[in-house]
């Protein structure tokens, strides 16, 4: 994205898009300046950080909808950082579902390195740049199926994170691990094998007792809610069970 789209959504963040539509955007590229503007606008509540920053660019509406908040993923960042107590390989995170990278930005706050995998190329790349932008230096960037790229690496790392898509095959929303991509489930052998801790994100409808149960070795199930409201589920794997949060 280039500085001169970035610099007129920000002039302009209080606009009606339709209107700059309609009218021109003064030599930008309209579209991706409204895109810029909604995405902004988005920030301004969702990720206070972000929208201090001149020089981020936001994805599409979708992306930025099924993004964490910066509350949450600094919340689960608060987590990450308990379970790597002692550094070294046990404070190496890989992110397998890195999508818009806001939770990968803020686990890099508390570990030595952040693997951040995604394999839509376009917000692979604009993660990438948003975390330059950021002045972020300890993430490396894959673009890649998370899991395939998993069984390729001979690292162990600390704690693998995964925010598996909560759409099936077909593209219809579901809850139920097993139907969502990918298959946590499935992958769950490898997972475990790969890193020292798994956290996964679910969704707040999610039946708790069945997910538990599937996975198997659950420690720790925490649900996250922002002004009152549940947002996410997290579990995390471990082996000794510690009280609900």
């Amino acid at each position: 994205m280039d500085e001169a789209t970035l610099a007129f959504a920000r002039e302009h963040v209080g606009d009606d898009v339709n209107r700059l539509l309609l009218s021109g955007c003064d030599g930008v590229d309209a579209r991706a300046a409204a895109r810029q503007i909604e995405g902004l606008r988005t920030a301004q509540t969702k990720w206070p950080s972000l929208a201090a920053c001149a020089n981020v660019e936001y994805p599409p509406r979708l992306n930025c909808e099924q993004s964490s908040s910066e509350a949450t993923a600094r919340y689960k960042a608060a987590i990450a950082a308990r379970l790597m107590q002692g550094g070294g390989v046990a404070a190496t995170v890989a992110d397998l579902t890195g999508g818009m990278g806001i939770d990968s930005w803020a686990m890099a706050a508390v570990a030595e390195r952040v693997h951040y995998v995604e394999l839509d190329a376009a917000l692979c790349d604009l993660a990438r740049r948003n975390f330059a932008a950021l002045g972020v230096r300890n993430i490396s960037t894959h673009c890649a199926d998370g899991i395939a790229w998993l069984g390729a690496q001979n690292e162990q790392f600390g704690l693998i994170y995964i925010d598996p898509s909560r759409r099936d095959v077909s593209g219809r929303r579901t809850v139920a691990l097993e139907h969502c991509r990918p298959d946590v489930l499935q992958a769950w052998p490898l997972l475990t094998s790969r890193a020292g801790r798994v956290m996964v994100k679910a969704a707040p409808m999610i039946d708790l007792a069945a997910a538990t149960a599937q996975l198997g070795d659950v420690a720790e199930v925490h649900v996250v809610a922002v002004g009152g409201e549940c947002k996410e589920v997290l579990m995390v794997s471990g082996q000794a069970p510690e009280p609900v949060v």
